[in-house]
């Protein structure tokens, strides 16, 4: 058996798995950052796990590439999860698709951070192509806002942005947050708190989440965790994130 020999492995792997496995986790994110840094490689991951000891490189390995294939969305995957939304809107009833987002608030209230208006972005020309809609022009009384954002973690960096955007808002109107990825104690503290807020404004905001389909994920099934680990999650993914992007 061929087996990967770099360094002072205490264990041996074969060599071609580990090549697999690079180029597995390249071709998965190959889009990450696209028009940003160049398009990742086997060698460009190579690179990044090196700086962990040689004896788990390729356990962990294994892991991001389980883990990646799982959840990490591509740009297809986006617009495809973005064009669900559009035609399962949240709350319906028994309006068109179209008259529902022509009714609809986009928000575009994110304090901190790019993702919302790249989500925002992108659905804007999602929406533009299915229903010719401009999402700028919302009508202006709207009851109906929409928060978009990539995933709810904790729930807190939502609960900043209402808690900033409350003074302005209606004094009765309904907030769906719609997310690619959540964590149900994340969605429980943000309805929790954002209630508690617009009480003490004399508002009533009802938040909502939308789940569209099974392709949308909920953290706490696809991680296994329970709602306490929320946290350790977040964090597991900032430092993997700041280390992909240090090369």
């Amino acid at each position: 058996m061929t087996c990967y020999r770099g360094g002072n492995f205490n264990r041996h792997y074969p060599m071609a798995e580990r090549e697999n496995l690079l180029a597995s986790i390249a071709s998965t994110i190959k889009d990450y950052r696209a028009g940003e840094i160049a398009e990742p490689t086997p060698e460009h991951v190579d690179r990044w796990i090196k700086q962990f000891g040689d004896d788990v490189q390729v356990p962990m390995l294994r892991e991001l590439d389980h883990v990646f294939k799982r959840t990490y969305c591509s740009k297809d995957k986006v617009v495809s999860l973005l064009r669900t939304l559009v035609h399962r809107p949240p709350n319906r009833s028994a309006q068109s698709v179209c008259s529902f987002w022509r009714r609809a608030q986009i928000l575009n209230i994110q304090q901190n951070g790019e993702s919302q208006s790249v989500i925002r972005s992108l659905f804007g020309g999602v929406l533009h192509f299915e229903c010719g809609l401009d999402i700028d022009q919302a009508a202006p009384d709207s009851h109906t806002l929409i928060y978009l954002d990539d995933a709810l973690f904790t729930g807190n960096r939502i609960i900043r942005d209402l808690t900033d955007w409350m003074p302005q808002a209606p004094a009765k109107t309904t907030v769906y947050v719609c997310v690619f990825a959540s964590h149900p104690g994340g969605e429980r503290w943000c309805q929790t708190r954002v209630a508690q807020i617009a009480d003490q404004l004399g508002k009533e905001i009802d938040l909502q989440f939308w789940s569209g389909d099974s392709t949308v994920s909920k953290i706490e099934s696809t991680f296994g965790m329970d709602p306490p680990y929320s946290g350790q999650l977040r964090r597991f993914i900032t430092i993997t994130v700041s280390r992909l992007d240090s090369l």
